[in-house]
């Protein structure tokens, strides 16, 4: 297999920032629900939850794509079984379902350590894929890629106010 290219490392990473400011969201919304929450309250914390998990497969599934290696990255991806409920999640989340209810969801809030594992894998696929945007391109790309990086945060910390 060949090396992955910068871009599309940088890419990837991309998806990750997505992923990033999903969680931020899921964060605040979870700090606004008081000890009688409104059913709008729950609701807009769940559809955080379901987008962030979905976008944490799109990682791993391109993590995988570009057969990326990193030891811890690829300890949580050795749970097989972790990994294959989260791209059910994902594929029911994104993709039309008839049912309002969706199994695949409750199977993984039900799964012991899944909600631990999804966070985890997040925090050590951005320190693995800034670790390697850093290292894999030359000196004057860095910069060039940190901007993107910084307008990329500061475009969504923006869409995070609304």
């Amino acid at each position: 297999m060949k090396k992955p290219d910068n871009i599309a490392i940088l890419s990837l990473h991309k998806y990750w920032i997505r992923a990033s400011i999903i969680k931020a969201k899921l964060s605040k919304a979870t700090k606004k629900i008081g000890p009688k929450p409104s059913m709008l309250e729950v609701e807009i914390a769940e559809y955080y939850m379901q987008i962030l998990y979905s976008l944490i497969y799109v990682v791993v599934e391109g993590w995988q794509e570009l057969g990326l290696k990193e030891e811890k990255v690829d300890q949580f991806l050795e749970n097989r079984k972790f990994v294959s409920m989260l791209k059910s999640y994902r594929n029911k989340t994104f993709h039309f379902q008839k049912s309002y209810f969706q199994q695949a969801h409750k199977n993984f809030y039900d799964e012991d350590g899944t909600a631990m594992w999804a966070f985890d894998l997040h925090k050590c696929l951005g320190e693995a894929l800034l670790d390697r945007v850093k290292s894999q391109m030359p000196p004057e790309l860095i910069l060039e890629t940190q901007n993107i990086i910084d307008k990329e945060i500061l475009t969504n910390s923006k869409l995070m106010e609304l």
